[in-house]
């Protein structure tokens, strides 16, 4: 699959600084159409829910190719497994996108 890979400042959100540590990484997730943010705002120190986790991995899946060669029903499948054990609030949304190697 595709790795993130850091994008350069464009400005996308405005609560997410140049100088923001996971702001490369915030930048590719909305450019691969991982992440869309609200009203201009990304929220990066806000928790994400399981429903979030899951898009942001089916997302990637999909951009991969891998539902294709899967199917939908097994890669949607695969995604809840990903995130079954992960509770509401537990994690970081930015802290996710730089640690992922999708």
């Amino acid at each position: 699959m595709e790795s993130l890979v850091s994008s350069t400042y464009k400005g996308t959100f405005d609560d997410v600084a140049e100088n923001f540590w996971g702001t490369g990484y915030i930048e590719a997730a909305y450019d691969m159409g991982l992440i869309n943010g609200a009203d201009g705002k990304f929220r990066p120190n806000d928790t994400i829910s399981r429903e979030e986790m899951c898009k942001i991995l089916y997302v990637s899946l999909k951009n991969a190719g891998k539902l294709r060669e899967m199917g939908e029903a097994q890669a949607c499948e695969q995604v809840m497994l990903a995130v079954s054990d992960f509770e509401k609030g537990n994690l970081r949304l930015s802290t996710i996108l730089a640690a992922m190697n999708i």
